[in-house]
């Protein structure tokens, strides 16, 4: 019987869900379709903590001049740390990289010049998604500012920049690597099973590729190293297969793997 009831109420409160959302999808339409100022209106809900979030929600229906239109409003409320701000960066995001550019670094200038280590951070972490080079300007304008929370802001953004292009540089040595490897043993399942390890082992953890390149080089020639294959895969292979590589003929393979240069 309790069951049954909870049941029931759990099927009114799905009802009720479904219901709701008719009506929104409804009201959102006719707002749409019949406001006569819809820039102005969703202009002053963005202003509101109680209204911003269906206001950002609904921007993504405007055109694309209305959405432009409200670009510094959006921008304002991306400089600070809020409920509604992971939203207001889709929103942002939905425009044009070439707009972007264009116009975020002006738009932006009011609220760097007497914003604190709060508006680079939330600003760096924006610009970050759009353009790397547009975050560098910003970070170099942080390490030269005279508040030190600012400057700590700026090395915070520099250190991850360092990063994310260490981490895409080691992506496409990878890629280059298993690219050499293929074309050479492109028909020997053994060894395509050892690379895919390897190279699953250096994504994880790029650090492993910089210690392999430095303990196994040789006149600037880095070299790919049995041994080092043989300690990162050792945990990860069957001893069946463990056994293959070190048969006649994987060895051959691994004598070959020495000579190809990164």
């Amino acid at each position: 019987m309790f069951s049954q009831q909870q049941t029931a109420e759990n099927m009114d409160l799905w009802q009720l869900v479904v219901t709701r959302e008719w009506d929104y999808i409804q009201s959102r339409q006719a707002f749409l379709n019949s406001c006569t100022d819809r820039v102005a209106m969703l202009q002053k809900a963005l202003r509101n903590p109680k209204e911003r979030g269906t206001a950002l929600r609904l921007l993504f229906y405007l055109t694309l001049p209305e959405r432009q239109h409200l670009f510094n409003d959006l921008l304002d409320l991306a400089s600070v740390s809020h409920s509604d701000i992971e939203l207001c960066r889709e929103v942002i995001l939905s425009l044009s990289k070439n707009w972007l550019l264009s116009n975020i670094e002006n738009s932006a200038e009011e609220l760097l010049d007497e914003g604190t280590d709060e508006e680079y951070r939330r600003l760096l972490e924006l610009y970050i998604n759009i353009d790397e080079h547009l975050t560098e300007r910003l970070v170099q304008r942080a390490l030269n500012h005279d508040d030190a929370d600012i400057r700590e802001a700026g090395e915070d953004f520099q250190k991850y920049l360092k990063l994310k292009r260490f981490n895409r540089s080691i992506e496409n040595l990878s890629k280059k690597f298993l690219y050499k490897i293929y074309e050479i043993f492109k028909y020997d399942s053994l060894v395509k099973k050892v690379i895919e390890f390897l190279l699953e082992s250096i994504r994880q953890d790029p650090q492993k590729f910089i210690e392999f390149r430095t303990q196994y080089s040789q006149n600037h020639q880095h070299k790919l190293s049995n041994t080092f294959i043989k300690n990162n895969l050792k945990d990860k292979l069957s001893p069946g297969l463990l056994q293959k590589i070190q048969g006649d003929k994987s060895k051959k393979i691994l004598e070959d793997l020495d000579d190809i240069q990164l």
